[in-house]
């Protein structure tokens, strides 16, 4: 909600009183109403929200393995969905990134799909970098929501890693694991 109100209206992204002699700064790419900026969030939810069912397997498909993507993916959504959220909400990122590590570890099938995801988590908890320390270098990729975008990467490859599990269960791999 506030990454959209970031980007869509002339709002302060990042500002900090402790330090007068630094502008405050705006990173908006559009000037939208606010009403038009609720009509943005409202179709953004619905489409992660979307893609969230459409990924999930049928029930009789399920596996404790699906169930631990699941869970990992509406971890996120509940992070993204917070209207007012803090660093301290990222600890509910430690399910998603174990989840991305073990199917490293143990469930790709393939090197490129093992070198796919580890390069994509590796990007994702780059933006994390951001979050700490008070560099000015900085401030601008946190005005830019560098939580959420890390968010959204990991959210996508969830949604990437269950459709692989989805389509082992559909021609009955026996090497899909069947505990988390």
């Amino acid at each position: 909600i506030a990454e959209v109100h970031r980007l869509m209206r002339p709002v302060v992204a990042d500002h900090d009183d402790n330090f007068p002699g630094e502008p405050p700064i705006t990173v908006n790419i559009a000037s939208l109403s606010f009403r038009q900026i609720n009509f943005v969030i409202v179709i953004a939810g619905l489409v992660l929200c979307l893609v969230y069912i459409a990924a999930m397997p049928r029930q009789s498909l399920r596996t404790p393995w699906t169930d631990a993507i699941e869970g990992a993916m509406l971890m996120i959504l509940i992070i993204t969905f917070t209207p007012l959220s803090f660093t301290y909400n990222n600890c509910w990122l430690m399910l998603p990134i174990v989840v991305i590590v073990y199917f490293i570890l143990a469930v790709a099938s393939t090197a490129i799909q093992r070198q796919m995801a580890f390069f994509w988590l590796i990007l994702s908890l780059s933006l994390l970098i951001f979050t700490t320390g008070r560099p000015l270098i900085f401030r601008i990729p946190r005005a830019m929501g560098n939580t959420f975008w890390c968010c959204m990467l990991l959210y996508a490859e969830l949604v990437w890693i269950m459709f692989i599990a989805r389509s082992r269960l559909r021609i009955n791999a026996p090497d899909l694991p069947q505990t988390v």
